[in-house]
């Protein structure tokens, strides 16, 4: 196994539209996404790269997961903080550590200036929480309220 990581391209269209209704597939409240709510994504961050981007994980030629991370200033935190908005690895490398290797290169980027990463973990999801909170990850002291427009 030889995981490496890089920008989404257009070519990478269908695999990754598959693996985020597969990300949706699995959330219970039954959130899915359509082909054109996918799209939307693609083109706002093509269009906006300060938005944030979409990492591909390959290992060799084969697309494994991928990850959405939205950039956003804290004036609280005093920086930008990278919001891992989705982070996905098909079923058969689940288990192998390429989440944490992720986490621990995003710590690492020297091209983007972050004072923090944050995340979600749907509830049940325990053993995304445990691994997140193995790799430094703490809950917050705020309650995270949406507003709907």
């Amino acid at each position: 196994m030889n995981i490496s990581y890089r920008e989404f391209e257009d070519a990478d269209r269908m695999k990754v539209v598959s693996m985020i209704q597969d990300f949706y597939n699995d959330d219970p409240s039954g959130k899915n996404k359509t082909e054109e709510q996918i799209d939307k994504t693609f083109e706002a961050f093509k269009k906006h790269p300060d938005y944030g981007s979409i990492k591909i994980f390959r290992d060799g030629n084969r697309i494994v997961g991928y990850c959405i991370i939205v950039y956003f200033y804290s004036n609280e935190y005093g920086g930008l903080i990278l919001n891992i908005d989705e982070l996905y690895v098909i079923p058969e490398y689940r288990g192998k550590g390429i989440s944490s290797d992720f986490v621990r290169y995003l710590k690492e980027r020297k091209d983007i200036e972050f004072v923090a990463m944050e995340l979600e973990v749907l509830p049940y999801n325990v053993r995304a929480l445990k691994l997140y909170e193995k790799l430094g990850f703490i809950k917050s002291d705020r309650s995270y309220l949406m507003l709907k427009k």
